[in-house]
């Protein structure tokens, strides 16, 4: 058996404890724009009166992931920071570089 297939098989035998009920609204008419279940689905844990919602996270972070949304801005990002002198970006690259090798 893989990580794979047993990540499968413990999650559809653990999660049932968690999750008290799961409720996938109706699609709406048929030809109309039929929102996705992820929109449609309400997943509530056990002992919650309300639906889980995604947290929103922080304003700052979130803005940071925004802008770095691929490996080549963030590794561009730390080149600069090293160049500035921040160490911690000197110590990252240098064992990025020496792992590759």
């Amino acid at each position: 058996m893989t990580f794979e297939e047993y990540l499968r098989v413990y999650e559809r035998e653990r999660y049932p404890q968690y999750i008290d009920r799961v409720w996938l609204k109706p699609a709406g008419r048929v030809g109309s724009r039929v929102p996705p279940a992820e929109e449609r689905v309400e997943v509530y844990f056990v002992g919650a009166e309300e639906p889980w919602t995604e947290p929103e996270g922080d304003p700052e972070t979130m803005a940071i992931l925004a802008t770095a949304a691929d490996a080549k801005t963030i590794m561009a990002d730390l080149e600069e920071r090293a160049a500035k002198g921040d160490q911690w970006a000197k110590d990252y690259l240098a064992a990025k570089t020496a792992a590759a090798t």
